[in-house]
Formats: C-alpha cells, sequence, structure tokens
C-alpha cells in the first residue's frame, strides 16, 4: 500500500472524531462553546450531615441544565473498612433522552437522602459522581465530588481530585523494594512478555512477521527484528505513560482498561476484518494495509516493522501471561521510571523470538523452504483473525446490546465495499473514502441502549466483605469478556462438571466479578493485591481467614488443592 494511500486512511480517521461530534449534535464553535457554563457552575452540590449514619445530598442546577437520575452513584471510601450506602431520591421527572432514551432527570434541584446500618468513621471519603446535560444540546461527561466526613465533628469538608488521589496514596504507602526484587520482576516480565507471543490475537500477526525471514537476507533480518522491537516497546512504555497519566489524575485502570470501551473493540474489530480480507485475498491491499505492514520478502520498508511491532502490543491487550500479573501490579505500585522500566522489559521480553529468529541460523534453518506453501498458509492465517473479529463483535454486544452487534457488523459489510471499491477507478476511489468513513462514523456512534448485557452486577465492596466474612470457602474469579485467558481459564477448568461438583460438595461460593465494562471500584479491589490486570483468582477460607492468590493461568488440581477437595 503506497503511502497516498495510508495518509487517506490516517485524515479519515482523524476526521472520524468532528463527524461523531456532527452526528450527534454536539459540534459547537468557538464562539457557541462559551455560552455553556463550566460544570462546576452548572451543578453545584452541597453535603450536609444529619447524623453518623445520614447524609443529605442538595444539587443546585443552573436553569436549563439537568442531571440524570440514573447516573448518581454515591460510594463510602475506603470500602475496606466503611460500610455501604443506600440512596433515597426525590421526586424526578421522565424525560426522553437522545442520549440514553426515556430516563428521569432533575431540574432546578435534586434532593437525596443517604444512610447507611451501622456509623460512618471519621475520615471516610464520600464520592458523588453524576452527569448532566443542557437543553441547548450540550452533555458534559461523568464527574465525581469528594467529600471527607467527620462525624464527631458534624462536619463535611470538600476535596478536591487532587486532594483525594493524595489521601489514597498517604493510606496505601509505596512499599520499599530492593534492588534484587527489581531484578526478578524485570524477569518476570520478560517471561510474561514471550509468552505473549503464544496468544491468539498475537499469534497470526507474529507468524506474518515471521515469513519474510524465510527468504530475506540475513543481515536485513537482523535489521527488521530491531525495528519490530522499537515498535514493541515504545508501546508499552506509551502504554505505560498513558496509565500511569490516568492513574494520576484519579482513575481507576489497569491492563486492558481501552478494551472497556465499546468504541475501541469496535476499532479492533474493523481492523482485523480488513487484515483478514486481505490475507484471505479478496482486497487488493496486501498485508500492509493501514501503514501495517507484515511482510519482509515485499521490500525493505523498516516502517512497516515497527508499525507491526506497535500492532501486536494492540492485539495483545486482551492477554495477561503467566508471570506478567505480578510485573504489572508491581510496576504501577513504584514510582514512574521503575514502571516504565518493567513495561520496557515487557515488550522486550515480547520481541525476543523475533530476534533470536534473525539471528539465528539453526532456527531459520528450521524454518520450511520458500514455496506455494506460503501463500496457503498466509491465507489460512486469516481464519484466526476471522475468529478474533466475531470474538471482538461479541464482546461489544455484551458490553452495550445486541443493536450495537449489529452496527459492527454494518460497519464490517461497509468497511468490505470500501475495499472493493479501492480497486476500482474514478469515481469508486472517492466513493471508498465515504464508505471507509461512514464505517468509523457508525463505529464511534453506536444506537443507545440503556440496559448492559454483562452477566453480573456493580461490583459493591462491602457486600463482598460480608460474603468473605462468613464461614463458607469463597473461589473468587475476577474476569471480564474481553480477557481471552480469562474465558479459556472458565471453559477448561471453572465450568467444567467436576469441579462445579467440587465446589458443591464442600460449599464453596463461586463468586465472579464481572470487569467487562468500567468499574472503578475493581481497580481498587485488584490494587489492594498488587494488580493491574486479569485474570485474578482467590480463595476465601471462611471466617474472615486471609485470601490465598491463585495463578494466572489455572488446571483443575490448582483449583481443587484450593479447596481442599485433594
Amino acid at each position: 500500500m503506497d503511502q497516498g494511500i495510508r495518509k487517506l486512511f490516517a485524515v479519515l480517521l482523524l476526521l472520524a472524531l468532528p463527524l461523531q461530534s456532527l452526528a450527534q449534535g454536539n459540534f459547537l464553535t468557538a464562539s457557541n462553546q462559551d455560552e455553556f457554563l463550566p460544570v462546576e457552575d452548572a451543578y453545584k452540590v452541597q453535603v450536609d450531615l444529619i447524623d453518623a449514619q445520614t447524609l443529605k445530598v442538595l444539587w443546585q442546577i443552573a436553569p436549563e441544565y439537568y442531571l440524570y437520575q440514573h447516573q448518581f452513584a454515591f460510594a463510602l471510601k475506603p470500602e475496606s473498612r466503611a460500610p455501604g450506602v443506600s440512596a433515597r431520591y426525590s421526586a424526578a421527572i421522565d424525560k426522553t433522552d437522545e442520549y440514553f432514551g426515556d430516563v428521569k432527570v432533575y431540574y432546578e434541584f435534586a434532593d437525596i437522602d443517604l444512610s447507611t446500618a451501622t456509623p460512618i468513621p471519621d475520615g471516610t471519603v464520600l464520592a458523588i459522581t453524576s452527569q448532566g446535560c443542557a437543553d441547548a444540546g450540550l452533555c458534559y461527561p461523568p464527574r465525581t465530588d469528594y467529600f471527607e466526613l467527620q462525624p464527631g465533628a458534624g462536619q463535611v469538608l470538600p476535596l478536591s481530585a487532587e486532594q483525594y488521589r493524595q489521601a489514597q496514596q498517604s493510606l496505601q504507602p509505596r512499599p520499599e523494594v530492593s534492588s534484587q526484587s527489581v531484578w526478578t520482576i524485570m524477569l518476570f516480565a520478560l517471561l510474561g512478555g514471550a509468552i505473549l507471543n503464544l496468544m491468539p490475537c498475537v499469534f497470526p500477526i507474529l507468524s506474518l512477521k515471521v515469513l519474510g525471514f524465510v527468504s530475506a537476507d540475513p543481515k536485513e533480518n537482523h535489521v527488521h527484528s530491531w525495528y519490530y522491537t522499537a515498535g514493541v516497546v515504545l508501546s508499552f512504555v506509551a502504554f505505560a505513560g498513558l496509565i500511569l497519566t490516568l492513574k494520576a489524575a484519579g482513575q481507576a485502570v489497569g491492563w486492558g482498561f481501552q478494551l472497556q470501551s465499546t468504541e475501541f473493540v469496535g476499532l479492533l474489530a474493523l481492523l482485523f476484518f480488513a487484515m483478514a480480507l486481505a490475507l484471505s485475498g479478496l482486497a487488493e491491499l496486501g498485508t500492509s494495509f493501514m501503514g501495517l505492514g507484515s511482510s519482509l520478502t515485499q521490500g525493505t520498508n523498516h516502517k512497516s516493522s515497527f508499525f507491526t511491532g506497535v500492532l501486536a502490543v494492540v492485539v495483545a491487550s486482551p492477554c495477561t501471561a503467566p508471570f506478567m500479573g505480578t510485573a504489572l501490579g508491581f510496576a504501577l505500585t513504584q514510582n514512574t521510571a521503575t514502571a516504565l522500566l518493567v513495561f520496557a522489559a515487557l515488550g522486550l521480553g515480547m520481541a525476543l523470538p523475533m530476534i533470536a529468529l534473525s539471528y539465528s541460523t539453526t532456527l531459520r534453518r528450521w524454518m520450511p523452504k520458500p514455496g506455494a506453501w506460503m501463500v496457503t498458509f498466509r491465507q489460512f492465517l486469516a481464519f484466526p483473525l476471522y475468529m478474533t473479529v466475531i470474538w471482538l463483535l461479541w464482546v461489544a454486544g455484551r458490553q452495550a446490546g445486541v443493536d450495537v452487534f449489529a452496527t459492527l457488523l454494518v460497519a464490517c459489510l461497509l468497511i468490505a465495499l470500501s475495499l472493493w471499491l479501492w480497486s476500482k477507478t474514478g469515481w469508486a476511489k472517492r466513493l471508498s473514502a465515504l464508505t471507509f468513513a461512514l464505517a468509523i462514523l457508525l463505529t464511534f456512534n453506536p444506537p443507545v441502549q440503556t440496559e448492559t448485557q454483562s452477566s453480573s452486577g456493580a461490583f459493591s465492596r462491602s457486600e463482598f466483605n460480608t460474603l468473605t466474612a462468613g464461614p463458607q470457602t469463597v473461589f473468587v474469579d475476577v474476569t471480564a469478556d474481553w480477557c481471552i485467558t480469562c474465558i479459556a481459564n472458565e471453559k477448561a477448568v471453572l465450568e467444567t462438571a467436576e469441579i462445579q461438583q467440587a465446589f458443591a460438595e464442600r460449599n464453596v461460593i463461586y463468586h465472579i466479578i464481572d470487569w467487562t465494562n468500567y468499574d472503578p471500584a475493581v481497580a481498587e479491589f485488584l490494587a489492594e493485591f498488587q494488580r493491574s490486570g486479569i485474570p485474578f483468582y482467590l480463595v476465601y477460607p471462611g471466617n474472615s481467614q486471609p485470601p490465598v492468590i491463585l495463578p494466572q493461568i489455572l488446571t483443575k488440581e490448582i483449583v481443587l488443592n484450593s479447596i481442599g477437595a485433594q
């Protein structure tokens, strides 16, 4: 694919964002943006402490602005010692909203009573999440306000997001580690990164690159392997920088958090679908589609090797390999330099097989000679990508409903049409660009569905503490629909008749914590165990005994031993 085509697709992708805002009626000029109030002026919240178990939250809402009732969320933190909170809302107004459908909203004011079953300890923080819109068409993103509660003194102290973050850090001091521990974690990171190459999303991408080593010049292989390594390592470091920045801003995120966005999942599905069509020979764009070239046999394009490394990291994000979880959890509890170093080690580990193949004559000698089999194998590799597309569409459907699933299928159809039109001449190429932009637009503007299809409700730490404090053994499975390793463990081990029977015989509670959609409470729970990714498995023996952490890759023997069934 030539440079002109690459630039065209890149420009169209950038244009999709203003197109998205235009389609929603939110594309504001600099002049009319000034007409809208800052969010803190549009919605002013006050918290009054009635007694040690009762709070009153009063919102003052500017004229022609409103708040969604269903977007309110209240939590007392830290959840490990704070009681659960229940809310009683004042009467709201019915409204048909272009974003959420039929909803209840508040104009002018919202009066909410909060209560707890037990007294609130001094120093507890009340986190209030809300979202509102203006009648003129602007919707603000969800925001969270923080208040420190001091029932003993009868005081409520507002906190900024930065003050709250600093308070949380003071409650969870960064553990001191020795240089020997850092080197151990670096080794875990290298091993975990290397194992990522075996994951079903990454393997087809890696295989395409390996095909180039069959007939290419060995010296050129060395150069390409280092360009590929640079793409992998820099992508891991950039991803680490993004996570650290979001965490510094008060967001509870971890490895794979981007897959909690339906839009990102949709874009990834379109990318895989386009690549699969190219591998099948149904699109005349070659394997360098979208500038992500993957064959060394078609020239000496070093950029293609670099961006293949970038792509490998993107597609590896749903997976957490053995050793990798420990390394990630450690990295995100350390200073920035140490965290970036661990992520760089993960990237180097992922690139090591490619480096070894480029330098090892013995490894290359084991590979088959060039021939027609390469074309057949390349076409075969399209089918794992098609399967990945199906899985990603299923994830999007689980996150946001069947309407979104169907919309992304239409977007895939438009991608196929766009590639077919691009092979033509004249007006067809211009229509191809328009069709491609429409596919991206659909991905960023899926139909609104008010009810999620996730298999479980929101995670409540207070309810979880009550559950694990009881006499029964609790097996905890932190999972998500986008986590391939999680699904493999569940199908091969946890959901088998043998394990389910063992749970029943020993009266074990199998408790699933679903992180398919973004839930900061789950991220905070993982952070308590120095984990930032999933799968994550715990066994609570009962009667408030400390939990036992299990490996990320399960076997039946591991699970049975953990509950004392063997």
